[in-house]
């Protein structure tokens, strides 16, 4: 591995390329496409894709989002 040290005398400012809505924006897309792959392996990835399904990327839309899903998958293990 290599290393660079840089003085403030060596670095010349750069303009900005983003602006804070974007950023704020991108952020909240990379959270809401990763925030439930915490628990690892294949629960994650079920649990992940549910939640990027639903349309909006509000907490309580993904919510209700899973909570349907819950209803339907133990609903169709129920006996008739």
């Amino acid at each position: 591995m290599s290393e660079m040290h840089l003085s403030l005398e060596e670095v010349e400012p750069g303009a900005a390329r983003a602006n804070p809505g974007d950023v704020t924006a991108t952020i909240a897309k990379i959270v809401s496409q990763s925030n439930w792959l915490h628990l690892g392996g294949a629960q994650g990835q079920r649990i992940q894709a549910i939640a990027n399904q639903t349309e909006s990327q509000d907490l309580f839309a993904v919510l209700r989002n899973w909570h349907t899903y819950l209803e339907k998958r133990l609903a169709s293990l129920l006996p008739p």
